[in-house]
């Protein structure tokens, strides 16, 4: 038989050490208004730089980094139905990526044709999601 230990101090039901039980958000003590300005500054400040670094770069017609254009082939290829992973060519050497990476982009492609900002954008609305799940 398995006996728990408890490593709280033991005390009398009722007294002013007794856990009080699970938190409430009433019990927490609001922030003072300063406080919350300058949180919400701050956001808006991390926001504005962060749009102000994406914006110019949607748009770029050149690749900003090396394998973006193939990637944008491997949506093409997916999309056309031809095959992502086989023996490398002459003509494609795919990347070791999973096909659902890829996913996204094609569908991008399939309703704003292909471009270098279609994957720009996918990755963009990514990021945005991630944002929403770690600040709402």
């Amino acid at each position: 038989m398995v006996h728990l230990v408890s490593l709280a101090p033991r005390t009398a039901v009722g007294s002013p050490l007794a856990p009080a039980g699970p938190l409430r958000s009433s019990s927490r003590m609001p922030l003072p208004a300063s406080a919350r300005y300058i949180g919400y500054a701050t956001l808006a400040l991390a926001l504005g730089v962060l749009t102000a670094t994406i914006a110019p770069r949607i748009a770029s017609p050149w690749p900003l980094e090396w394998m973006e254009g193939a990637s944008l082939h491997h949506a093409l290829r997916l999309l056309h139905g031809q095959p992502l992973y086989g023996p490398p060519t002459a003509e494609f050497i795919p990347f070791i990526y999973p096909p659902l990476a890829y996913l996204p982009v094609a569908a991008s492609i399939s309703l704003f044709g292909p471009s270098l900002w279609v994957g720009r954008l996918v990755s963009v609305l990514a990021l945005a999601g991630s944002l929403a799940c770690v600040f709402v």
